[in-house]
């Protein structure tokens, strides 16, 4: 895992949010900064192969997250990007409503974000990460996963405040 965690921190990542579709939640909106390449980026990336009804329920822990990044007053834009299964957008959009997040996510039905991003691995531990000002993997890990990698999260947080 090291060894790709090193590789993966030399690559420069891009998000092709303008080929995708955004949903927006029905209410409570979280707004984003004017200027993206100011701040860092959470990429939260959900493939094809994943159960995309399951991550979307899961989707309400992240406000949390999102709410203790915040608390230590860093700048980060968050990308919820997700490629449903062909034919199942209608399904999913529905299920996105329903859902309790504060932010919008980008539906990738084109694949666009593994194909300009072909060294992204398949395996799901390496699909959410951070990205610095310049689009450089910082941080690699799901902090909604379990406690250990939300407190190494914080950790990450907590030393770019310093900085």
């Amino acid at each position: 895992m090291d060894e790709e965690y090193e590789f993966l921190k030399s690559v420069k990542v891009s998000i092709p949010i303008e080929n995708m579709t955004v949903f927006k939640p029905k209410r409570n909106i979280r707004t984003y900064s004017e200027n993206k390449n100011e701040n860092y980026k959470f990429i939260i990336y959900h493939d094809s192969l994943q159960c995309s009804s399951c991550e979307l329920k899961r989707l309400t822990i992240w406000n949390s997250i999102i709410s203790k990044t915040e608390a230590f007053g860093i700048n980060m834009d968050y990308y919820f990007i997700f490629s449903p299964l062909k034919g199942s957008e209608d399904k999913f959009k529905s299920n996105y409503l329903d859902s309790r997040l504060l932010y919008p996510i980008y539906i990738d039905t084109e694949y666009k974000f593994s194909k300009v991003n072909p060294f992204i691995l398949k395996k799901n531990r390496y699909h959410c990460f951070v990205l610095d000002k310049g689009n450089r993997i910082v941080f690699i890990g799901n902090p909604t996963k379990n406690m250990d990698m939300e407190n190494k999260y914080l950790e990450f947080i907590e030393k770019l405040k310093l900085q």
